[in-house]
């Protein structure tokens, strides 16, 4: 009896083993938070300076930050004059090259320039924001 019991036992965990492991059984599986595609790029700074000619001609926004996803890219950057203070916002959008998918949860950092037409500004003191980020210049 005492045989006939213990082979009783192994059939049933043996049973409830290939019960756990059988094809279509499904697990609960933790899934990450949606990210906001127009929020991957959490920019960390911004800084004005010069265009290439080092003239009041051309500014650029120097926009320094790190990507929420490896395969994020700055896909355009909006401006928005509204007399002295220029608004930027940045969108992005995925691309699947360069195997970006294989880096997921590693930080992909990012510097973008973005050109202002200065030579359009009438002269005066220009404050540019993006988010919190404040920088500034000035048009002689």
């Amino acid at each position: 009896m005492s045989r006939l019991r213990n082979l009783l036992g192994f059939m049933i965990i043996a049973l409830m083993a290939a019960a756990c492991s059988a094809g279509g059984a499904v697990l609960p599986v933790a899934v990450p938070p949606a990210v906001d595609e127009l929020h991957e790029a959490n920019v960390v700074s911004i800084e004005a300076r010069p265009g290439n000619d080092l003239t009041d001609e051309e500014i650029e926004i120097v926009l320094n930050g790190i990507f929420a996803h490896p395969c994020a890219r700055i896909s355009r950057v909006n401006q928005e004059l509204d007399d002295k203070e220029i608004s930027l916002d940045v969108e992005t959008a995925r691309t699947g090259k360069d195997g970006c998918e294989t880096r997921l949860g590693s930080i992909a950092e990012f510097i973008h320039i973005v050109p202002i037409d200065a030579e359009a500004l009438l002269p005066g003191r220009y404050t540019v924001v993006l988010g919190e980020l404040t920088t500034g210049f000035e048009i002689r």
